[in-house]
């Protein structure tokens, strides 16, 4: 995962993927904790996520388990 600068007005993104095991419900939850320790970190920027889960199950998005696609909302979402 790295944090990279859109270029534009609309400012920084979370962009990656994270390697999932393969059972679905197990990939499910791994992706979920990722994603709640994304919204742990300390920023006081709204970073866009564009972090995928991939495994042999398939590909996860934050909205496959519920989930915001940038950091502010992904912070109230886990609190």
């Amino acid at each position: 995962v790295t944090v990279e600068s859109s270029g534009g007005s609309s400012g920084w993104f979370l962009r990656g993927e994270i390697g999932l095991p393969d059972d679905p419900n197990e990939a499910r939850t791994v992706y979920e904790n990722c994603l709640r320790a994304i919204a742990d970190v300390p920023s006081r920027l709204t970073v866009g996520i564009s972090v995928y889960g991939r495994s042999a199950a398939g590909e996860l998005d934050p909205a496959d388990v519920g989930a915001p696609d940038d950091t502010y909302r992904l912070k109230e979402h886990f609190s």
